[in-house]
C-alpha cells in the first residue's frame, strides 16, 4: 500500500507581499504557492525488478533553491544529488518500500518527503466473448460491441474482499462507481480500434494498492467457408474461392471469426443465397447448407450474410464459387 506523509523538521515563515496576500483573499485565504512537495512515481504501481522513475516539485516557494538528497529504503541513490527525479529499479514482490526526497533550504531548514509502495506483479486476463472455430489454434478477439471479461491477479494477495476496484475503458468507469471485492468487470467494446482499459486498486482508507493500464486492440468479424463431412467432420482447411461439388450432396459451412457469442448463438439474420436468390435447407445449423448437385452444369455463387440488427457492426457476409 502507499502512503504519503510530509516531515517538517523546522518552523519557518514566508514572508508575502501586499498583492499575494490580496489574490491569497479572493481565494479564501488558500494558494497554491504553499503547496507541500510531493513525489510522484511512474509507474504508480511499479511491479518487481521494474525501472522507476520518482520525481518531485521542487520549485515551490517552500523549498525552491534548496539543496536535494534522495534515499532508497535509507541508502543514498547514487548521482541522485540536487536532482529533481532519480531512477531506480524496484524491489521483490511484496517488499514494503520508501523513497525519500530532503530538502535543505537556504534559510536553514530541513524538509523531508517520503513515498512508501510496495512492488506486486499485476496481470489483466482479457477473454472476449467472441466465436471462433473449434480447431482454430489463435485466440478469440473482441470486435466492436462484443463483450469482453476482464480479471485483475495482484501477487500476494490471497483474498480481494477488502479493496476497492475502480474498472474504466477510456475514461468511462465501468458500472459507474467504484465496487468492493470486484477484481474482475466484464464491458462491451467500442468503435475504437484500440481501447485503453484501467483498473484502480484502493484500500478501504484510500490508500493505492495497484494501478494496471492495457491496450484493448479491437477488429471485424469475417467469415471462412468448410467442408462439412458426416463421416469426417468439419475440414480445417478453408474453402478458397470456389468449391468443385464432385459427389451429389456436399455440406458447407460458414464459419464466423470474432462475431459476438451472443450474436452467434442467436443470430437475427443467417441467410444464404445461391445466385443471389435465397436459399432455403432443412438443415438446423443455420450456419450450414447442403447443396445438391443437379443435372446441370456451370458456376454458381453461394453467399452467407450473419448480422445483429441491434448491433449492426456484429456481422459478416462471404461467398464462394460454386462449380457443378
Amino acid at each position: 500500500m502507499r502512503k504519503l506523509t510530509l516531515f517538517c523538521l523546522a518552523l519557518f515563515i514566508l514572508s508575502t507581499s501586499p498583492a499575494l496576500a490580496q489574490f491569497e483573499d479572493l481565494l479564501g485565504g488558500a494558494s497554491s504557492v504553499y503547496a507541500d512537495p510531493e513525489i510522484t512515481l511512474k509507474p504508480s504501481s511499479p511491479e518487481p525488478g521494474e525501472r522507476v522513475t520518482a520525481s518531485v516539485n521542487s520549485y515551490i516557494p517552500s523549498v525552491n533553491g534548496s539543496a536535494i538528497s534522495w534515499k532508497l529504503d535509507g541508502k543514498e541513490i547514487p548521482g541522485s544529488a540536487n536532482k529533481n527525479s532519480v531512477s531506480f529499479v524496484a524491489g521483490k514482490d511484496g517488499m514494503e518500500q520508501t523513497i525519500t526526497t530532503t530538502f535543505n533550504t537556504p534559510k536553514g531548514q530541513t524538509i523531508v518527503v517520503k513515498d512508501e509502495f510496495t512492488p506486486r506483479y499485476l496481470d489483466i486476463i482479457i477473454e472476449p466473448q467472441t466465436h471462433v472455430p473449434s480447431f482454430y489454434l489463435g485466440r478469440a478477439m473482441p470486435s466492436t460491441g462484443s463483450l469482453v471479461n476482464a480479471t485483475l491477479l495482484i501477487s500476494g494477495l490471497n483474498s480481494y474482499s477488502d479493496y476497492l476496484f475502480t474498472w474504466r475503458v477510456g475514461r468511462t468507469v465501468v458500472g459507474g462507481s467504484s465496487q468492493r471485492g470486484k477484481n474482475f468487470t466484464s464491458f462491451e467494446t467500442t468503435l475504437d480500434r484500440y481501447m485503453l482499459l484501467s483498473v484502480e486498486v484502493t484500500g478501504t482508507d484510500g490508500s493505492l494498492v495497484a494501478k494496471k493500464t492495457v491496450s484493448v486492440p479491437s477488429v471485424s468479424p469475417f467469415l471462412k467457408f468448410y467442408e462439412y463431412s458426416p463421416l469426417l467432420g468439419l475440414s480445417n482447411q478453408p474453402i478458397n474461392k470456389s468449391l468443385s461439388l464432385i459427389g451429389n450432396v456436399t455440406t458447407v459451412r460458414a464459419e464466423p471469426y470474432y462475431l459476438d457469442s451472443r450474436v452467434y448463438n442467436n443470430p437475427a439474420i443467417a441467410d444464404w443465397t445461391l445466385n443471389k436468390a435465397s436459399y432455403t435447407d432443412t438443415n438446423s445449423n443455420p450456419y450450414e447448407v447442403t447443396l445438391k448437385r443437379g443435372g446441370t452444369s456451370g458456376r454458381s455463387t453461394l453467399n452467407f450474410h450473419v448480422r445483429d440488427t441491434a448491433q449492426l457492426l456484429q456481422g459478416a457476409r462471404g461467398s464462394i464459387g460454386i462449380n457443378l
